[in-house]
């Protein structure tokens, strides 16, 4: 996998299953269950809403990156011709946007799934939920080059966290 194909990926899948936890939380620990068409809209919402950030963020650092290297190019020029470069922008970050909505919706199937599946235990979507989270710091620690463990650990931070706000602001009563 090359960098462009990693970002979206894992922006998806971190952005699914915290986003899912947030909204979920309250109701997955009342005991009260989630019908398949509830997970579904859910995690439909989650990778719309994970795709139009992605976008946003993701064409907006792009377009700045060639907007600064234009202006180094030619300085006497105050803003760049539209060139195949922005299309060429425009097609990655739509590629990726489409990643990160995919990779959204099945990072959020995660919790929401293993709620359905085995519902004799509350606390198991948010055990599956929290291992998914750390073994994605894993893999992000080895492609960043820094501690798998610090990254493991902090977004294991992290989805402890939002699961701790979601039980109480219990968002799906």
């Amino acid at each position: 996998m090359n960098r462009e194909t990693i970002f979206p990926i894992t922006i998806g899948l971190v952005d699914g299953i915290i986003t899912t936890l947030m909204i979920t939380s309250g109701r997955i620990v009342s005991g009260v269950d989630l019908s398949f068409n509830h997970t579904l809209r859910i995690a439909s919402g989650s990778a719309i809403v994970g795709a139009g950030s992605y976008f946003v963020a993701q064409y907006s650092k792009m377009r700045n990156e060639v907007s600064r290297v234009s202006k180094h190019l030619n300085p006497d020029k105050n803003k760049p011709r539209r060139s195949s470069m922005e299309r060429i922008i425009l097609l990655e970050t739509a590629v990726g946007t489409l990643a990160a909505a995919l990779f959204g919706f099945l990072g959020s199937m995660i919790p929401l799934l293993s709620s359905i599946i085995y519902t004799s235990n509350v606390y198991f979507p948010f055990f599956i939920s929290l291992l998914s989270l750390a073994v994605l710091g894993i893999f992000v620690g080895k492609y960043a080059n820094g501690s798998s463990l610090n990254w493991a650990l902090a977004l294991l931070f992290m989805g402890v966290l939002v699961t701790i706000v979601g039980i109480y602001l219990n968002i799906i009563p």
